[in-house]
């Protein structure tokens, strides 16, 4: 098995490990990231994050 390189999107999220998935550390400030995985909601985060991204910026990774 090979390593590849893809655009990370929306339609891919989902397969990115699920660590990566729900890390926030870059996207949010330690106290919006820490009430992220406290609430569960890191993965949202995330997806919120990537879409900002996108709209702005276009594809990244």
């Amino acid at each position: 098995m090979g390593r590849r390189l893809v655009p990370l999107t929306l339609d891919n999220l989902a397969d990115l490990p699920t660590p990566c998935r729900e890390c926030v550390f870059w996207e949010l400030d330690s106290v919006r990231g820490g009430e992220a995985v406290a609430q569960g909601t890191a993965a949202q985060e995330k997806e919120a994050w990537l879409s900002s991204v996108l709209l702005e910026w276009g594809s990244c990774g």
